[in-house]
């Protein structure tokens, strides 16, 4: 088709099929056996940004086959990263984080000399080009900034401030003048207090040649922390000693920011996110609200931080001999999600901006208007975080304890410093064990089964399988799979049923733990009340199922499950109805300790037999 061809370097499919073979990190998947017409794989989360992307592709190509892997896992990120490893990349792929450059040059397709390109941005198209290519497509941002309440400003007299120096003296007046909170501020994520420190720096330092240079330094382990977050971090001391913040904000989450400002509770916030929920809620008020830039500590300073929702491309090895027709499909759906059309199907709320050339800041979004001279002359800044995953928690905790614990904000350095070193030494990524090889999906909910037995000691075990079924996720049973290799600390959890879940014994009868075997655990949609189930896998019984219908179950031990007879059940909690069975003895361990300690006596995990067929 002639929209999906390379008009700035001409190259067909075939020539580019041609390329990917010839270069050695393609002839690793090139031995596979393709067929042409397989469905495109991809993964989708349990996000609502994972739900618009597969709905819109769905909605506008209802013919086309996918195949989904459904993830509702405790940790997305890190179980993407162990796909990659393990050369399992999907057809269609949604990346909630920018990948590193080297992977994406490694698993990627290059996207630059596609038509479709042309309607981004060219802000969008510079930050994200690697060597000439682009890799990944951007769907809608958000810009961050510094809200308050309009409304109580003209009332109480308050001028908004145009530098940084006018907003510390204002929230010196707001301190000495009203019971508010001068700037609240969601304290409860790590993230927030390092978005808010690489925002001032991103004002100064970080935007300049020194400060570029000073990333890739940094990334290398050959430059402190100070000299490219110290403004950042002065700025934020300069707030603190002003008495910006209260205490009661260090647990503080998005939605509680914007309530605050909306109950005149505060005067200033500092949200992470979110800014759609602000949206809605906004709605609902007589009040009218503003957004204020970052500023730096010089004059001129000033800057707003975008966050694109999720970025989205292509597996290489689309590109391989005998899959033109999975690439024709996939261009397809890459030329529809790159327009109009195809982005405000992906947005998520009312603050979304579309990152096309065409893009305008929404009138959904009253703030934005304050800020929209900032955004035409080029006064923003993508959110400072790819890249630096390995520092954000040990920032985050050093700014929360200057912010409302008192201590030095100088230790931030330090923990950032460490914190690199460690990840680049391997030295924060333990081994645990190693897996003897590539798990399916059934046989990980086996071994988790397995787990949870050995270290709950009930008299036997269940967990369910997670996923999705009819868009209904089940985020406390086991989602993905076991891959070959060694199981680290960064991981392992990627397979474990919910998130921070405790493990419990649950006391049911045998009449109740078959009825659950037949029947699965029932989730229901909140909105229109459908029901599915997800099946349970078992450990420590003996259980022939016909047609669905348990024929005969016993114990380990050889005794037969009787009806009437309780046992303990070992679970995490949140995998099995917690109203109906309210008789859950706490073990002491949360399911991620028991199983920390598990690898600890087992450091060759083989592939169990699976209980369930």
């Amino acid at each position: 088709m002639d929209c999906y061809k390379r008009s700035r370097k001409t190259v067909a499919v075939l020539l580019l099929a041609l390329t990917l073979c010839l270069e050695p990190a393609a002839c690793k998947t090139a031995q596979k056996e393709v067929i042409s017409d397989e469905a495109l794989t991809v993964l989708i989360g349990s996000t609502d940004n994972y739900r618009n992307y597969l709905a819109a592709i769905q909605d506008k190509f209802p013919d086309v086959k996918l195949d989904i892997e459904y993830y509702a896992g405790p940790n997305t990120t890190e179980y993407i990263q162990t796909k990659l490893q393990h050369d399992d990349v999907p057809d269609l792929v949604f990346a909630p984080n920018i990948w590193a450059a080297e992977q994406q040059k490694a698993y990627l397709l290059d996207l630059s000399g596609y038509d479709f390109v042309d309607r981004y941005a060219l802000s969008f198209q510079n930050e994200r080009e690697i060597d000439g290519k682009l890799y990944l497509l951007p769907s809608s941002y958000t810009i961050g900034s510094l809200y308050y309440n309009k409304t109580l400003f003209a009332e109480k007299g308050w001028q908004v401030p145009h530098s940084y120096e006018e907003l510390l003296t204002l929230t010196k007046q707001i301190r000495e003048e009203s019971d508010l909170t001068p700037v609240c501020f969601s304290g409860a994520y790590p993230a927030s207090y390092f978005r808010i420190m690489t925002t001032f720096s991103q004002c100064g330092f970080l935007t300049t040649p020194a400060g570029k240079k000073w990333t890739e330094e940094f990334a290398k382990g050959n430059a402190s922390s100070e000299e490219g977050f110290g403004e950042g971090l002065a700025q934020i001391q300069g707030l603190i000693d002003a008495g910006a913040f209260d205490e009661t904000d260090a647990e503080s989450r998005d939605s509680d920011v914007y309530e605050r400002l909306l109950k005149r509770q505060a005067a200033i916030g500092i949200p992470q996110s979110k800014q759609s929920v602000f949206a809605e809620m906004m709605e609902e008020s007589t009040d009218e609200f503003g957004a204020i830039p970052y500023y730096g500590q010089r004059d001129g300073e000033v800057i707003l931080s975008t966050a694109v929702g999720f970025s989205f491309g292509l597996g290489r090895q689309l590109g391989e001999p005998g899959n033109q027709k999975k690439l024709e499909q996939a261009l397809e759906i890459m030329d529809y999600l790159s327009s109009k059309e195809g982005q405000m199907a992906m947005m998520s709320g009312a603050a979304d901006v579309l990152p096309l050339v065409s893009g305008k800041l929404p009138d959904s979004f009253p703030p934005y208007q304050d800020i929209e001279e900032y955004v035409e002359s080029g006064r923003i800044a993508p959110y400072f975080y790819t890249g630096y995953e390995d520092i954000v928690m040990q920032a985050g905790d050093a700014i929360k304890a200057a912010m409302f614990s008192g201590q030095p904000l100088k230790n931030t350095i330090s923990a950032m410093d460490k914190a690199k070193r460690a990840a680049l030494s391997g030295s924060s990524d333990s081994y645990l064990a190693q897996a003897d090889a590539d798990f399916s999906h059934e046989q990980t909910v086996q071994y988790i089964a397995d787990v949870l037995l050995e270290q709950g000691k009930g008299d036997l075990s269940m967990v369910t399988t997670g996923g999705c079924i009819n868009g209904i996720y089940n985020n406390n049973g086991v989602n993905g799979r076991l891959f070959s290799g060694k199981i680290r600390s960064s991981n392992y959890n990627t397979i474990l049923p919910g998130l921070n879940t405790l493990l419990v014994n649950v006391t049911m009868t045998g009449r109740q733990i078959t009825e659950l075997l037949e029947q699965g655990r029932i989730l229901s949609d909140e909105n229109t009340g459908e029901q599915v189930a997800f099946a349970y896998y078992w450990s420590g019984l003996e259980v022939t199922l016909q047609d669905g219908k348990v024929t005969a179950a016993s114990l380990s031990d050889g005794s037969r499950l009787n009806d009437d007879t309780e046992y303990k059940v070992s679970m995490a909690a949140g995998d099995y109805d917690e109203e109906r069975f309210v008789k859950a003895a706490e073990t002491g361990n949360s399911v991620a300790d028991a199983y920390m300690e598990y690898l600890d006596k087992h450091k060759n995990i083989q592939i169990p037999e699976i209980c369930r067929k």
